[in-house]
């Protein structure tokens, strides 16, 4: 059966949790390049970090949520298939 982006949401949730990186799954559906493409099939899973105000000119986040996906994308890259 072919990979989708809902296996892809469930394995990278039981990846951070089996490395204890905190994660926040959003429900938003934010608009990333990879959006768009989505619907004609390609498999995608936005990563990013949660943060307030992004397109002002005070953004804020908290540098835990930048280490915690730090460390997510480095699991995501070293898990293997």
């Amino acid at each position: 059966r072919p990979v989708t982006s809902a296996d892809l949401d469930h394995r990278i949730i039981r990846l951070a949790r089996a490395k204890g990186i905190p994660l926040q799954v959003g429900t938003t559906f934010g608009s990333t390049d990879g959006s768009a493409i989505q619907p004609l099939g390609p498999v995608n899973i936005g990563l990013s970090w949660p943060g307030r105000y992004s397109h002002g000119p005070a953004e804020v986040l908290d540098l835990r949520d930048v280490d915690a996906l730090i460390r997510l994308i480095v699991a995501v890259a070293t898990s293997g298939p």
